[in-house]
């Protein structure tokens, strides 16, 4: 009843209370369930560790973004899909800067998690990536182009125009350069992870345990 017909803020509400109180596996359930749902019927609200947050309506490729955000919590980058949300949050709150800025960080935690290099920055993790072959599945003489001509062009927005890094000759940022960013973090996002999947698959789940031929006698107790 209280989901058919209950206010949706107590709705929200309660499901993320329920899912506080579910094991990972369920959560999880919940989470793709829910999330089917509202892009069945084109609603503009995600469900996300266990919080609800709204997509922006005129958010060109929120899709993207989403399967990105899912990807890191789904894969243990917590502190990088953290920091990717509040990009999302200081765009919808119209401040592009930290919406530019958290996006720049949460690429650099993503790849600090691939690479081990805990105190570097934007460029020293990108040679990292390339020397341990993140990108030897590309012609050699690509490498370097791609490295430098694509995967920093993140680090220079958020070194340009972001939050902590901007001049006094820039003012106000257009929010449309918010959205790039976020839009660059999110195909980096999914690029590197989907790399790293690749490089280390995960283990395949363990068989189903037969039953004992002892389970399979007992009588049914009642």
């Amino acid at each position: 009843m209280l989901v058919q017909h209950g206010n949706a803020t107590w709705v929200f509400d309660t499901i993320e209370l329920a899912s506080r109180q579910m094991d990972d596996s369920d959560k999880e359930a919940l989470r793709q369930k829910v999330n089917q749902i509202f892009e069945l019927h084109d609603c503009p609200w995600r469900l996300s560790d266990g919080e609800f947050f709204k997509l922006d309506g005129d958010f060109i490729g929120a899709r993207l973004a989403t399967t990105a955000h899912d990807a890191l919590t789904a894969n243990r980058f917590a502190g990088a899909g953290d920091e990717f949300a509040k990009a999302r949050q200081y765009l919808g709150a119209g401040d592009v800067r930290e919406a530019i800025f958290y996006s720049g960080h949460s690429f650099e935690s993503v790849m600090k998690v691939l690479t081990g290099l805990d105190h570097a920055n934007g460029d020293k993790l990108i040679k990292e990536l390339a020397q341990q072959g993140f990108f030897d599945d590309l012609p050699e003489a690509v490498r370097n182009g791609f490295t430098d001509q694509v995967l920093k062009a993140l680090p220079f927005l958020r070194n340009k125009l972001g939050g902590h890094g901007q001049g006094a000759a820039v003012v106000n940022i257009p929010t449309v350069y918010g959205d790039l960013a976020i839009q660059i973090a999110a195909a980096f996002h999914n690029f590197l992870i989907s790399k790293h999947l690749e490089r280390s698959p995960p283990p395949p789940p363990e068989p189903l345990r037969e039953p004992a031929a002892r389970e399979l006698a007992d009588e049914i107790p009642f």
